[in-house]
């Protein structure tokens, strides 16, 4: 199953980076159903078709990935929803592309021998070996090398992926209701040369709609600047673009909020001649 589903998975969205790596991102059974119900699972596999790496999210309850976006700096947002205390909200969270293991990491080690640190800070928590048997989180204190909070668990071998994790807006997202704010799938689709894209505010927001090329390469910015509470509608026309696969991605950040509780939703759209 995807992610290492026990039983029940599902992909929602997927997405290719400028290498043309593909990552795929969707809900996956939690180990313990009864408690956690859904996790978000993210698999990404090489332009060969070769997984990399998968990872898991769980925030403590019930989530599931519907949207996924890869940046120029190969960085990874995933966006879904999330049941927090009852109530349905949006959550998003970011990964950087990791490093790998120069050597081989023994139980009870607190240093890792990596390709580069770059990317990387003291305080960042870190994911190593991603989705593979000896999964294990730690934080970064120190450099030179990787210098760990906290013993290793786990025996680790040279060539596995260590992940920077961070965690956004899941937490504090109460307000990211979602009927609240939304992204509606472009029309018409296919289209040509114009199509109009629609979307809605809860409230009053410094909002960023940016159309994207399969490479990831910024093509067009629609929508930059505040916004009142409402449903919003721009006209993005292509006709200087050639016919392919483009995405649309939202962000909206509400007006005096913080960086980190942005809405961010992904779509896909086709411009066929």
């Amino acid at each position: 199953g995807l992610g290492g589903a026990q039983s029940t998975s599902g992909a929602e969205a997927i997405t290719l980076d400028e290498l043309g790596n593909v990552y795929v991102t969707g809900q996956s059974e939690a180990a313990d159903f009864s408690a956690n119900g859904y996790d978000y699972a993210t698999i990404k596999y090489n332009n060969a078709g070769i997984e990399q790496w998968v990872i898991r999210y769980d925030g403590g309850e019930s989530e599931w990935a519907i949207s996924i976006f890869v940046d120029t700096e190969e960085k990874v947002y995933i966006t879904g929803e999330s049941r927090v205390n009852g109530s349905q909200t949006f959550g998003t969270i970011k990964y950087s592309q990791g490093t790998t293991l120069t050597m081989n990491a023994q139980a009870g080690s607190q240093v890792l021998e990596v390709v580069s640190t770059n990317g990387f800070s003291i305080g960042d928590n870190i994911v190593i070996n991603p989705g593979g048997s000896t999964e294990e989180t730690n934080t970064i204190t120190g450099f030179g090398s990787i210098l760990l909070q906290t013993p290793l668990q786990f025996d680790h071998n040279s060539g596995e992926v260590v992940e920077l994790l961070i965690s956004t807006s899941v937490e504090n997202s109460s307000e990211f209701i979602a009927t609240e704010y939304s992204l509606s799938q472009n029309y018409p689709n296919p289209f040509n040369p114009s199509t109009r894209i629609k979307y809605q505010v809860s409230g009053i927001s410094q909002v960023s709609l940016k159309i994207y090329d399969l490479l990831g390469r910024e093509v067009a910015t629609l929508v930059n600047e505040e916004k009142p509470a409402g449903t919003h509608q721009v006209t993005f026309d292509a006709s200087s673009l050639a016919s392919g696969v483009y995405f649309y991605q939202l962000r909206a950040t509400p007006a005096g909020g913080q960086a980190g509780n942005q809405f961010i939703e992904t779509k896909k759209m086709i411009l066929l001649r």
